[in-house]
């Protein structure tokens, strides 16, 4: 299982051919002309993904994407009703005025998310580096910019998401936009999450394909929208020959709308409760997944 979260720069990503694949060595099929692949993951479109068969769907419903019952955390010094983006758009805003806000963990997120916040209200010379350190903030304990590298056929995407957890068979990505939704682009960097995720559990005798949980979300400044994935052990082994021919991956996605008013503000304090409650239900997710195996 994993995470993954895509933040709003575009992440580094190329397409280059290999001359063999480390763990099998088996070739059967070449990709036609009609069916081939994008040099670059970053140009992928959601024609593109016709190839992959990946889709992406709305989930009927929170659970769907969202593990229920996380622990039960004090998440009131971040949700802080009475900052909202109003008060945060405020060149002078000072969180040390707020009284309510006394954690200096809490202080820092505040001060992060009003720098994303204003930086986005002025619109030219946008600097992301906002969005990615208020986004290290949220997930501490995720590896930044991890390189990935997702195979198809004879050939390979090089993807580096913005921030990656990982446990044996769970993921979690964090990923950036900085144009348009961004759905293709993640799609790829949750194929080459799930498949980098099955790296160090590769055995000589059994092979190393097995069934892959992948949890994501995306940020587009202070927006936020969440997506769930099942790779199944055959899509991975099919990929070993070129495009998939009868494996499918359907990608979930809550809320379920994609379009920015629609998803998760994390400058209001609904959304930032909506937003931390859910990661800490999927970190609860992760760690059971780890105990388990």
């Amino acid at each position: 299982m994993s995470l993954f979260a895509r933040l709003s720069r575009p992440a580094l990503r190329s397409l280059q051919p290999r001359a063999f694949f480390q763990y099998s060595q088996k070739r059967a099929r070449q990709l036609t002309p009609a069916r081939e692949i994008q040099k670059y993951a970053s140009s992928f479109k959601y024609i593109h993904l016709d190839s992959m068969r990946v889709s992406f769907k709305s989930a009927p419903a929170e659970d769907f994407v969202i593990p229920k019952d996380g622990e039960n955390t004090d998440l009131e010094q971040y949700i802080v009703p009475n900052v909202g983006r109003k008060v945060l758009i405020n060149p002078e805003f000072d969180v040390l005025k707020f009284n309510c806000i006394s954690d200096p963990g809490v202080q820092t997120f505040v001060t992060k998310l009003h720098d994303v916040v204003l930086n986005t209200s002025r619109k030219i010379g946008r600097d992301e580096t906002f969005t990615d350190t208020l986004v290290d903030d949220l997930l501490r304990v995720a590896k930044n910019k991890p390189r990935c590298e997702f195979y198809v056929g004879d050939y390979y995407i090089v993807a580096k998401p913005e921030f990656l957890i990982k446990s044996h068979d769970n993921i979690f990505v964090a990923v950036e936009v900085s144009s348009g939704f961004g759905e293709p682009q993640l799609a790829i960097e949750i194929l080459s999450s799930g498949f980098e995720n099955l790296r160090p559990y590769y055995n000589e005798k059994l092979g190393y394909f097995k069934d892959q949980t992948v949890f994501a979300i995306r940020v587009i400044s202070t927006h936020v929208t969440f997506y769930k994935a099942t790779i199944a052990a055959k899509y991975f082994n099919e990929l070993e020959f070129g495009y998939p021919e009868e494996q499918s991956i359907e990608i979930l996605r809550w809320p379920a709308i994609n379009f920015k008013c629609s998803d998760f503000d994390l400058s209001e304090s609904d959304g930032r409760k909506k937003v931390l409650s859910s990661l800490i239900n999927i970190r609860q997710s992760l760690l059971q997944s780890i105990r388990n195996n």
